[in-house]
């Protein structure tokens, strides 16, 4: 199954370290929204789509949302990847919101803790310290494992 990622990771690089375990596994190619714009992605010949970003105030990074309301995702096999401090898979529910109106197939849905320390947080040393940890990285490996079965 031919896999591609599409992911935004902003500050500590969490939601990276997700795509690429994701990635390992599904021998997907990754593509950053940091470092490329969503026009020169191409989603031919790809059988499945990762969505993937860090997630504040319970909204996911708006390049993310910017890039998929850009991409026809009709009929196409999607999963999303995120981080959060919050760690709920209902945070990233406007991502997923998307995806459905757009008439995907959801395949999946991962979401673990992420480093955080924005506004005060960074005044005690941030939250979720050591996120994504070497379980999170795991339990990231054995979701995409999951989506080819």
């Amino acid at each position: 199954m031919k896999t591609i990622m599409i992911y935004t990771s902003t500050h500590h690089g969490n939601t990276e370290q997700i795509a690429r375990a994701i990635g390992e596994v599904l021998k997907a190619d990754l593509h950053s929204l940091d470092r490329e714009n969503i026009s020169s992605i191409n989603l031919e010949g790809y059988d499945l789509i990762g969505l993937g970003a860090g997630v504040r105030a319970q909204k996911p990074d708006p390049k993310i949302m910017r890039a998929v309301n850009k991409l026809d995702l009709k009929g196409r096999k999607v999963f999303l990847f995120s981080t959060s401090a919050g760690n709920s898979v209902d945070e990233i529910r406007m991502l997923k919101d998307t995806v459905l109106q757009k008439q995907a197939h959801l395949m999946g849905e991962f979401m673990c803790a992420g480093f955080f320390d924005w506004a005060f947080m960074k005044w005690f040393g941030g939250y979720n310290k050591g996120h994504p940890d070497a379980t999170d990285l795991e339990n990231a490996r054995k979701f995409a494992q999951s989506l080819l079965k």
